[in-house]
């Protein structure tokens, strides 16, 4: 059985229409659209930073390892501004 979750929003700018749509019986429709929709939109937007600012997708080098090397470093340099977003400016 489908389920489908509805989230309309109406503002100045227009309106803002989402959908999840699931299996998940039991599952709360606000825990939904919390959990499952809006964080895997954060997960792609951390996937678009990593692909835009730090070029990861550039693996130029005929070399397996060094196209590792490469995808590990800007793994790094992506995660680095992350871990440390949270405490240093969790107080702004």
């Amino acid at each position: 059985m489908r389920r489908v979750v509805v989230k309309v929003e109406v503002t100045a700018k227009g309106t803002d229409v989402r959908y999840v749509v699931t299996d998940m019986e039991r599952a709360k429709a606000g825990d939904l659209y919390k959990i499952v929709y809006c964080g895997r939109g954060v997960a792609e937007l951390y996937i678009k930073d990593h692909k835009t600012y730090l070029k990861s997708d550039r693996t130029s080098c005929q070399n397996y390892e060094a196209c590792r090397f490469r995808l590990l470093l800007h793994s790094a340099a992506c995660i680095l501004p992350h871990a440390l977003r949270k405490p240093l400016l969790s107080t702004t």
